[in-house]
């Protein structure tokens, strides 16, 4: 089992290895690695993009679930202090001057 892996990997780095040496020694292999390294860079450029819009998207829906939070907290803050203030007896209510 290790053989095979080690040699897939010597045949890998072996095709590697020819195909760098191919495009390093020719005018037309020069031509071709100019091509591969623009489109490589484009690549990397579109995952950036990619990357900044993913995480705009995330930071926006984490305001709105943040926003969402505060307001339920609000809500539910309200809705004890209405409890409280039912629970009062009257004695425990202040006395307005009237």
């Amino acid at each position: 089992m290790a053989n095979d892996n080690s040699l897939f990997t010597f045949l890998a780095g072996a095709a590697i290895g020819a195909a760098v040496a191919v495009l390093a020694s020719t005018d037309k292999g020069k031509e071709v690695a100019d091509k591969l390294n623009e489109k490589a860079y484009d690549l990397g450029d579109k995952a950036k993009e990619k990357v900044n819009d993913f995480a705009e998207q995330a930071k926006n829906k984490g305001s709105e679930v943040a926003q969402n939070a505060r307001e339920a907290v609000s809500k539910g803050l309200d809705a004890l202090e209405d409890a409280i203030n039912k629970t009062k007896t009257p004695a425990e209510e202040p006395v307005s001057e009237a």
